[in-house]
């Protein structure tokens, strides 16, 4: 008769065991979801500082008043609007809920992408997926480099994007499984909301994504047609009530998008409509090549090693944590400063780096477990697909545009591990991948915080605080740019300018100014100068604004500066102005004049009035 006891050692051992490898996985799992969350609020803290004066100033402006623009081709700030008055126009939080929503989306976009095939009931294997996935969630927010976290239609784009990708990782789960489509219906949908945001965001990147759906939805098995006439009945009707928020009637809307392109075109920036469609130079200087080389390697091994299950797998996750993870933490908490210049420009391009490292280990593994499954590659291949679809109709290097959409790329590579990597590794196997895509994103972030687009000083040196907005935190900016800010105000306030004064901005350079002042921007959310069509365009905008803002606008002007717009674009000869006072502009030692109309609104009325008529303009007069 066996002994009861010596027949139940081994048991035990294996419980004992079995019971030490899952506290170490819940130990990862903790990790891995403690430092994405901290990077996304490390993000968040960074989001208060700063302030730029030109761009950041057409997203605001256009945020703050999208309904007073009837020419435009991104609709982005009708998004935005809603949510900007909910928090009271305060900047910073506008900023952090950005963050904060691209953040999520690509969390779960990337929980959906490491879920397995068959529906599991283990918690821990949940929250493995949802601590990885957090990790991913920095890289998400890359398209924020090297501008600020400001919402606009690169974030948008973005979010449509991630949206679009939930969709798609919703059907392939659904298809794995081959249940009666419990998701599949929410997946299509959200294919179509996605289409709809990417439209107003960037019309290009809509199209680019329809594409590349209805490829694939048709290439994948079962259900195709049926799925792509719901998601085209989705974006139909989410497209219906965006164009009735936006302008009450299709033709209206219409009308928008034509005058915008029109106007568009004439700026002659040197981005033709043929130009869209190319590919771009991936040509990178030599410390590039360095690094991509080094990503790649770093990625590959580890990710190899990882994927491969066993010890070996363990000790890579482990090793990966500490060496990527920690000096990502060592940067969050300030132990480690980055050096000017430590990060090298077009260190974006470690992005697709990481994409190519997975695609590697994915070539070794397959020698190993067997071939991929179809299903699975197509969908990699649709996500790896994405960031073209994102820089798609940019006017500059489609390959770093969108790199800031790398997370797709990366999302490719997990797909791929998640076919051909073992059953018993699971999530465990993309944390190498993870802990590095974190690392890459908290440097290119942090590179971005040292050298903040088009402004005088790192971040970290910022120290003067400016209101803007009703309530909440205030943005802390230069000494230099908060001082303009204050000598613009008293200015503006000493000579009777009220908030939601009309301005017409021909400094060509600054439409931050306006919004700092309470203005409201005419014609265009920023009088942009500097391209050789600028004064035609900026004509063409003003000549559509009502006659009575035209005749109450102020005049903000610069001194020989290089993109500054003549008066003479206002096409209302007879219009006076007294300069009110000057200051320093915010970037350079040229000078900036405020003016103040002279004469009665109904004289610059009737001025206005008739010389529309006299042009044969039907532009309204009120």
């Amino acid at each position: 008769m066996a002994d009861p006891s010596g027949a139940s050692a081994p048991s035990a051992a294996r419980a004992t065991l079995d019971s030490s490898a899952r506290r170490q996985d819940m130990a990862l799992a903790a990790i891995a979801g403690l430092l994405g969350v901290g990077t996304v609020l490390w993000v968040m803290l960074w989001a208060r500082y700063g302030l730029d004066f030109t761009d950041e100033g057409l997203y605001l402006n256009f945020i703050a008043n999208p309904h007073a623009y009837k020419a435009s081709t991104t609709e982005f700030a009708f998004i935005y609007h809603p949510i900007f008055l909910l928090l009271g126009h305060n900047i910073v939080l506008l900023r952090q809920f950005s963050i904060v929503v691209t953040s999520a989306l690509t969390v779960v976009f990337l929980y959906l992408t490491l879920s397995p095939g068959a529906p599991s009931t283990d918690r821990l294997e949940a929250a493995g997926r949802l601590g990885v996935a957090a990790l991913f969630a920095s890289a998400g927010l890359l398209f924020t480099v090297p501008a600020l976290a400001t919402p606009s239609y690169n974030s948008l784009n973005m979010q449509a994007l991630l949206t679009a990708g939930i969709g798609f990782a919703l059907i392939a789960n659904e298809r794995s499984r081959d249940d009666k489509g419990r998701f599949l219906g929410a997946g299509y949908v959200l294919l179509g909301l996605a289409g709809c945001l990417a439209f107003l965001a960037k019309p290009t990147t809509a199209v680019a994504l329809g594409i590349l759906a209805l490829a694939w939805m048709l290439l994948v098995p079962k259900r195709g047609w049926r799925g792509i006439a719901l998601s085209v009945l989705a974006a139909a009707g989410f497209m219906i009530v965006a164009v009735i928020l936006i302008d009450a009637t299709p033709d209206k809307f219409i009308q928008r998008l034509m005058l915008g392109f029109s106007q568009s075109q004439m700026t002659d920036s040197g981005h033709s409509p043929r130009g869209i469609f190319r590919i771009g130079d991936i040509s990178l200087a030599a410390i590039g090549r360095v690094n991509f080389v080094a990503w790649t390697s770093f990625a590959a091994a580890f990710t190899f090693l990882a994927a491969s299950g066993g010890r070996f797998g363990k000790a890579a996750g482990w090793c990966a944590s500490l060496l990527f993870g920690g000096g990502a933490l060592l940067i969050l908490i300030g132990a480690i400063k980055l050096p000017a210049g430590f990060v090298a420009p077009g260190m974006i391009i470690a992005l697709p780096a990481l994409g190519v490292a997975s695609a590697t280990a994915v070539l070794l593994l397959t020698r190993r477990h067997g071939a991929l499954c179809r299903r699975d590659a197509l969908y990699a291949l649709c996500l790896a697909f994405v960031p073209y679809a994102f820089a798609f109709g940019s006017g500059v290097n489609y390959w770093f545009v969108g790199a800031r959409a790398g997370i797709f790329w990366i999302a490719a590579g997990v797909m791929l591990l998640k076919s051909v990597r073992p059953p018993t590794a699971g999530w465990r196997s993309v944390v190498p991948l993870a802990m590095i895509t974190n690392c890459v994103a908290v440097l290119i972030l942090g590179a971005g915080f040292e050298a903040p687009y088009r402004q005088p000083q790192p971040l970290r040196l910022n120290d003067r605080v400016v209101r803007l907005g009703d309530s909440g935190p205030s943005p802390i900016i230069s000494a230099a740019s908060a001082n303009y800010i204050a000598g613009l105000r008293a200015l503006a306030t000493a000579n009777g300018f009220r908030p939601g004064d009309p301005v017409i901005d021909l400094t060509g350079a600054h439409p931050t100014s306006l919004f700092a002042i309470g203005a409201l921007p005419i014609g265009q959310p920023w009088t942009i100068g500097g391209y050789p069509g600028s004064a035609p365009r900026a004509a063409a905008a003003l000549g559509i604004v009502p006659c009575d803002l035209i005749a109450r606008a102020w005049l903000l002007t610069e001194t020989d500066a290089p993109g500054a717009m003549p008066v003479g674009i206002i096409g209302v000869p007879g219009l006076t102005y007294e300069a009110v006072g000057a200051l320093p502009a915010p970037d350079s030692s040229r000078q900036e004049q405020l003016r103040k109309p002279t004469g009665t609104v109904s004289q610059g009325v009737a001025l206005c009035e008739r010389t529309r008529r006299t042009a044969g303009s039907d532009a309204p007069s009120h």
